[in-house]
């Protein structure tokens, strides 16, 4: 009986009809590494045990633990389902970055991170460690006059990120923030390693204000003021 590794240990060849994307490659290699010591038996049937229908996997996958810290970050309904998605794969430590990719073994250029050029792009790196997305972060907390010491770590930054004793507004902002800044830097990522032209410190600060005024539309954070208000006056606005 011979492993499923052994025996295509070198002869992988998996034929798609396009060129898998970055999140897709990583997940076929950790398919080939989870089926690598599956022994093949001749003469005897494959088959399935138990249900293995699409609904069934699906619902599998879609369960949470309602004790995980990280629920509240996917329940937001503020939020569209991709973004809450990045913060899934966040906070699974999923995020395909540079790092992440090679040491998958996907051949890339470089694996330093975009927006500093100094330093490897590793998840904590690319959210909250990078100096030029730090200046980011430091905007929108100056903005707010909130005082916060950003964590080493993005996944316990956070599950630590809650803001008390402010009002509706502050606090519906303070909730977007985090998603929109982080929504924004990959974007910012993804468009650079394609060779678009990086926005400035300035066009971030306006993107990631666009975002949250989006997402906030449906209530009455900015009920009294029109989107260009709101970018041109942000700090104003906050403190009304």
């Amino acid at each position: 009986m011979a492993t499923v590794g052994a025996i295509f240990v070198n002869s992988w060849n998996f034929q798609f009809n396009r060129v898998l994307d970055p999140a897709e490659r990583i997940d076929l290699l950790e398919l080939k590494y989870d089926i690598r010591l599956v022994r093949l038996i001749q003469g005897e049937v494959d088959c399935l045990e138990g249900d293995a229908s699409a609904k069934v996997i699906y619902k599998r996958l879609s369960e949470v633990d309602p004790d995980w810290e990280g629920d509240r970050f996917l329940s937001s309904k503020f939020v569209p389902s991709k973004v809450l998605f990045l913060f899934w794969a966040s906070l699974h430590e999923s995020i395909p970055t540079r790092h992440m990719l090679q040491r998958r073994g996907v051949d890339i250029q470089s694996n330093l991170c975009l927006f500093c050029n100094t330093e490897v792009e590793t998840m904590d790196h690319l959210f909250i460690r990078c100096g030029e997305v730090l200046k980011l972060w430091d905007y929108f907390l100056a903005s707010m006059r909130v005082c916060w010491v950003m964590q080493r770590m993005f996944r316990s930054m956070m599950f630590s990120w809650r803001l008390e004793r402010a009002s509706d507004k502050v606090k519906m902002v303070w909730q977007l923030m985090s998603y929109a800044i982080c929504w924004e830097v990959w974007n910012e990522r993804n468009k650079r390693v394609h060779g678009g032209r990086p926005k400035s410190r300035y066009e971030l600060e306006i993107a990631v204000k666009q975002w949250i005024y989006l997402w906030s539309s449906i209530t009455e954070v900015f009920k009294h003021f029109s989107a260009n208000q709101v970018m041109i006056q942000w700090e104003d606005i906050l403190s009304l």
